[in-house]
């Protein structure tokens, strides 16, 4: 469901997508500053010269770019399993957030049928002292 394109993901995206809040994400700042620095320094080598710059920006072992080696390998079984972790958290956070709204929806039915409730009590109740 995470990197799906059906129907399904974009009714939901707007759900998973509030909880990636602006305080979250500045929680990875320094990770991806100490990434970049590690990245600048292993460039600083190549800085008058033409190169393949893939192999600095992937610390992955060039055999594991095959689909069939990389399905063998322990990546292939750590990215799984990261997978389905993101996955489950992801039907988690849908899942409270619909609750939320259904609560929402279910509270606001209640609510405007006692004010019409209400309403029609107080129109009856008029109608019967006008008489």
């Amino acid at each position: 469901m995470l990197f799906n394109h059906s129907a399904k993901w974009f009714k939901k995206r707007k759900t998973v997508l509030a909880t990636f809040h602006m305080k979250i994400l500045q929680t990875y700042v320094p990770q991806l500053y100490e990434n970049s620095l590690d990245l600048v320094k292993r460039l600083g080598d190549n800085s008058n010269k033409r190169f393949n710059f893939y192999k600095y920006l992937s610390m992955i072992d060039m055999s594991l770019l095959s689909d069939l080696l990389f399905r063998f390998s322990k990546l292939a079984k750590l990215q799984q399993k990261l997978l389905c972790t993101a996955h489950s958290v992801a039907g988690i956070v849908i899942q409270v957030k619909w609750k939320g709204i259904e609560e929402k929806q279910i509270k606001n039915r209640h609510q405007n049928e006692t004010e019409n409730l209400t309403k029609d009590t107080e129109d009856s109740m008029n109608t019967i002292n006008y008489k």
